[in-house]
């Protein structure tokens, strides 16, 4: 029994911990990149200033909380005591929880036509840049793991 919770406790196609920050880092920047690809074409050119600067404030808000989660499981990785983990769990039951949530409440919403094309083309440029350079962030996380 001890032998299968320790398997269980490793997860499925362990790799060692430190690559699952570089997982981590390609899932938000292909993320990051569709989400902006969805922005950046949800308008058609139609940028005005105003556009501009609430896609700025969205993009530093949403900047500010993804540099803390980036920070808090890149911690939760590397306190993992098992040197190789399954390679699924670069995020947590509660990272996939909100991942599946975001997901659902962003088609629901543009697919329902609640929300302006504005709307989308300011939130989502914002968010996908975020998301995309979080991801950056994994990755330089990687780097800096994998050299020490």
């Amino acid at each position: 029994m001890p032998e299968q919770l320790s398997k269980l406790s490793v997860g499925i196609c362990p790799i060692p911990k430190k690559y699952l920050l570089l997982i981590a880092g390609f899932v938000w920047i292909v993320a990051g990149i569709n989400i902006l690809n969805i922005g950046l074409t949800a308008a058609e050119n139609d940028w005005k200033l105003v556009h501009i600067l609430v896609t700025a404030v969205v993009l530093m808000f949403f900047l500010a909380m993804f540099v803390r989660i980036v920070r808090k499981n890149t911690v939760r990785i590397m306190n993992y005591e098992e040197e190789k983990i399954g390679v699924f769990r670069f995020l947590s039951a509660r990272g996939y929880i909100t991942m599946v949530l975001m997901m659902c409440m962003g088609v629901g919403l543009r697919y329902a036509g609640i929300v302006s094309l504005s709307w989308i083309q300011t939130f989502y440029t914002g968010l996908g840049t975020a998301l995309a350079l979080a991801g950056l962030l994994f990755v330089i996380e990687f780097l800096i793991k994998k050299t020490s």
